[in-house]
């Protein structure tokens, strides 16, 4: 799925969004699941998602709706004590799981799992890495298309992060500005940038140090102003418990795509709001299938990352509600991804006959 213009981080840049679809169908009922891999954060290609498919395809056999329910949440069980890895597979499952068995229901999935059944939250929106000329016109887009909330990726200088700043500020002067830096600085630059952070009025700011670096991490929290989010170190239920305890952040950016899939999601925002954690929910660059599934915990949570969808260039699946910048739960049965059944038959390469 090609984007509109790329993606860039600290880490690299992104044209394209290669995704696995999943579909499962049972006496006239389907449901549509996806798998984003994101090899620097899961360690997991395309490839890997694909093998975990088949290998389930094959064990399972036939899934049939009524048995849905139960299959997605032995599946949300065996990743959150380990015996499944976390990662995008499983989502991919868990979703078409929860979709099917919502509309075999007429429940939505967050009705499924007992979530809150209200959710809308104003939904960041990425400004990629690049020259502030470049930064500032595309966060000037994002304002004219009604979003009022920018997340704005950093690199490692902090000269260069001071200037990006200041010039989008120019811009923006009453958009909430969030920043990540991807695990792009030091402690020391990270010291270096929590009082310009704090001066251009940054909501927040996600992962500044590497995943490893949980001392210095813990260190910046205690003394940030600024909330600290941990992101790429948030994987597991193991991660949580950690960051939750030992005080390593102040939040943390939960991923459907990350933590495999949203049975396990909302059994980690509970947890997370249990150590006292705030919680975003956000995503890798998806279609609006996962999206959609993202959106269902926007009742459980503080902050709402979801743009992924807005950021291709054809958006194969609707996804959810999204209005002048506000992201909705759908409130359509299953995942309310708003897929018709020939898009999701033809995303997951299925054919009649």
């Amino acid at each position: 799925m090609p984007l509109r213009r790329p993606f860039v981080i600290s880490a690299g840049a992104q044209d394209v969004a290669t995704n696995a679809f999943v579909m499962l169908e049972d006496d006239g009922l389907w449901g549509l699941g996806e798998g984003a891999p994101s090899p620097r954060v899961t360690g997991t290609s395309i490839e890997d998602v694909v093998r975990f498919l088949g290998q389930r395809a094959r064990a399972l056999g036939p899934v049939r709706a009524g048995e849905a329910l139960g299959l997605a949440s032995e599946l949300g069980r065996s990743v959150l004590e380990g015996t499944v890895g976390w990662g995008p597979g499983p989502a991919a499952l868990d979703l078409a799981l929860l979709d099917i068995a919502g509309r075999a229901r007429g429940l939505t999935a967050r009705e499924l799992l007992g979530l809150p059944l209200e959710g809308s939250l104003p939904t960041s929106i990425t400004v990629s890495l690049g020259t502030i000329e470049e930064m500032q016109n595309e966060a000037r887009a994002h304002l004219h298309a009604g979003f009022e909330v920018l997340k704005v990726k950093l690199g490692a200088d902090p000269i260069g992060c001071r200037r990006v700043l200041k010039g989008l500020r120019d811009v923006a002067p009453r958009a909430t500005i969030r920043v990540d830096a991807n695990e792009a600085w030091s402690l020391a630059v990270a010291r270096t940038m929590v009082p310009l952070l704090d001066r251009y009025e940054v909501e927040l700011c996600e992962q500044p140090l590497r995943r490893d670096m949980h001392d210095a991490l813990g260190e910046l929290t205690r003394t940030s102003p600024v909330p600290i989010v941990a992101d790429e170190m948030v994987r597991s239920a193991a991660d949580v418990e950690l960051i939750g305890r030992d005080r390593l952040a102040h939040g943390i950016n939960i991923k459907l795509q990350k933590v495999g899939g949203l049975t396990a999601a909302a059994r980690l925002a509970l947890r997370a709001r249990e150590l006292g954690l705030k919680v975003m929910v956000g995503c890798f660059i998806e279609s609006g299938a996962g999206i959609a599934a993202a959106a269902q915990l926007l009742g459980l949570v503080d902050w709402a990352d979801l743009d992924g969808h807005v950021l291709l260039d054809m958006n194969p699946v609707p996804g959810p509600p999204l209005e002048m910048g506000i992201v909705s739960a759908p409130s359509e049965a299953g995942l309310g991804h708003d897929a018709t059944e020939i898009a999701a038959r033809a995303l997951a390469g299925l054919h009649e006959g």
